[in-house]
């Protein structure tokens, strides 16, 4: 199932047939993470697209379209756009390299998206670049070039051309979009005709223009020879009229080069470039060379090692409890539903509500009641002591487990040797509403969506032991989390990476749920947590820089107002 979101991710989408894919433009990009949240909810392996705009060439056009509109002398206005094409120009007060950058919160939105998806689709390399380029540390999708052409108008019957015939084609486009275009083919001695999607030119250019259905469209490029493609990020077109042997002109953006011989490439911005490659496409037929074939469908690969596959080991799931039996009832829901086999769940009830009701609609697990609150590590602790399993996982009352979670990480340590591995992990945000509910509020992919080594975690880890299954003897090894503190899972991995490493899983397999009424350690004093970690436990005392970094770590914690989650949206929710 493809699912497709803002127009041009549509047409692209039409061309595709065989996948699961999710498929989104710039300014959907929102709308198509709720989907991509949805499917891995589901466990169903997916590729993402996004159609991701050359930043540089889209703004050059539009700041060459304003040139033009209000330079009516030609030469001044060549000046200028010679200018823009260096990246000497400014436009009101904003330098070009200002204008060319991706807006901060569109590189995490893309970052969170991707982190969600099992392989990018992308139509070049040049589009991979466009999204790699914004990871920084951490490790793009793996992905595969997928090719979608358009259906051309059909030609009528050509005859030899007694002039030069060229179009530029951007039928998606309105006509002053490509006023640089039609600028630098304004000289041309011969015919150039411009296919947009309505509109005039600005005034004093004076090629014509046709809508993609006009009839004429036809003639016109029965009598062209060279046809220059707009499309600075997409190479469908230039394929396309590749394939029917026209001249091609083509943005080197575009990655056309990547599948047809002999496409005159341009920057995107130079008018004497766009004429001189405009010119020798008109003698200069150009073919398809390389079609990339269809992607594959996607299988999730949670295969186990064929020595325990017919008898895999058994993991126990210790699930502490207070006070919420509604979604303690969810949280059994999502165990219920793991594709591995052998799973045990040991509900610990903290001296809150009765929950037997709730357990006993559940098989797999068994309950135990503190007569006493003592807190979730001491709960979560006479769980683990009651479970027989040889691997132990922990989820507290108001997480979530993706169905493919289990069997993931256990094919992954199975298959590593390891004794603990993690997924990544998904934050879900809820604000409480005017009716006293929870209502979603933003996503965070960033905080848990990756793994560390010894050094971060000496400061301050980024795994929860929400993420984790490990074999159980690492606690024997290593001994129990410390009591009563907010920080317990941090201490616990500076220890356990001082001896072991773990294993990444690099697909969501997880969520942890901020609540507004809290959670996160919100009402935590954090800073003073740590700093006793730093000085007590874990000194370190001949490692300056060490203690630097620690030092500015426990400043930023410190500043953080109090109530305020340690870990923020990152993509928040109108």
């Amino acid at each position: 199932m493809i699912s497709a979101f803002g127009a041009a991710a549509e047409r692209f989408a039409a061309g595709l047939h065989g996948v699961s894919a999710v498929i989104t433009d710039e300014a959907s990009i929102g709308m198509a993470f709720l989907e991509a949240v949805r499917r891995r909810e589901r466990a169903e392996p997916f590729y993402g697209m996004i159609l991701l705009d050359d930043r540089r060439t889209a703004v050059n056009y539009d700041v060459a379209k304003r040139l033009i509109d209000v330079t009516p002398d030609p030469e001044r206005c060549d000046v200028l756009l010679q200018q823009l094409t260096r990246g000497s120009f400014v436009v009101n007060g904003t330098t070009l390299d200002e204008m060319w950058a991706t807006p901060p919160l569109l590189v995490q939105t893309i970052r969170e998206f991707c982190a969600l998806v099992d392989a990018l689709l992308v139509r070049s390399f040049g589009d991979y670049v466009r999204i790699a380029q914004h990871f920084e540390e951490r490790t793009p999708p793996p992905f595969v070039r997928v090719l979608v052409e358009p259906t051309l108008p059909p030609a009528s019957p050509a005859a030899a051309p007694d002039r030069p015939g060229i179009v530029v084609w951007a039928p998606h486009r309105p006509a002053d979009s490509i006023a640089l275009h039609a600028f630098a083919l304004a000289n041309v001695h011969g015919e150039v005709t411009c296919v947009a999607a309505g509109g005039t030119l600005p005034p004093g250019l004076t090629l014509p223009v046709l809508t993609p259905d006009d009839p004429r469209v036809g003639e016109v490029l029965a009598r062209a020879t060279g046809v220059v493609c707009v499309e600075a990020n997409d190479p469908g077109d230039a394929v396309a009229f590749a394939r029917r042997g026209y001249g091609v002109v083509a943005p080197f953006t575009s990655g056309a080069h990547e599948y047809a011989a002999d496409v005159a490439v341009w920057d995107g911005t130079s008018v004497e470039l766009l004429h001189a490659a405009a010119v020798a496409a008109i003698g200069r037929p150009s073919s398809v060379a390389s079609i990339p074939p269809p992607p594959e469908p996607l299988v999730a690969d949670v295969r186990l090692p064929i020595a325990v596959a017919d008898a895999p080991p058994l993991v126990s799931i210790v699930m502490p409890t207070y006070n919420r039996p509604e979604l303690l009832a969810n949280v059994l829901t999502s165990v219920a539903a793991q594709t591995y086999p052998r799973i045990e769940a040991i509900v610990v009830n903290d001296a809150g509500a009765p929950v037997d009701a709730v357990v006993a609609r559940f098989p797999f697990a068994r309950l135990i009641v503190h007569e006493q609150n003592r807190g979730a590590v001491h709960a979560t602790e006479t769980g683990f002591r009651a479970s027989v399993g040889e691997y132990v996982a922990f989820l507290p009352d108001d997480d979530w487990i993706y169905p493919d979670h289990v069997a993931r990480i256990m094919a992954a340590l199975l298959r590593g040797g390891a004794v603990f591995a993690h997924g990544a992990a998904l934050l879900r945000y809820f604000k409480r509403a005017a009716d006293g509910s929870d209502a979603l509020r933003g996503f965070n992919m960033s905080t848990f969506a990756k793994t560390i080594d010894l050094r971060e975690a000496l400061v301050a880890s980024t795994i929860s032991v929400n993420q984790c299954i490990q074999h159980r003897r690492v606690f024997d090894e290593l001994g129990w989390f410390l009591n009563d503190s907010p920080v317990s899972d941090n201490e616990f991995h500076m220890r356990l990476l001082q001896h072991h490493t773990p294993v990444f899983v690099p697909n969501v397999t997880c969520e942890f749920r901020d609540y507004e009424r809290g959670s996160f350690g919100k009402n935590a004093d954090l800073g003073a947590a740590l700093k006793h970690v730093y000085d007590e436990v874990h000194p370190f005392p001949n490692r300056p820089v060490l203690a630097e970094i620690r030092e500015r770590t426990l400043a930023s914690i410190n500043a953080r107002p109090a109530g305020v989650s340690p870990f923020e949206p990152s993509v928040v929710l109108p």
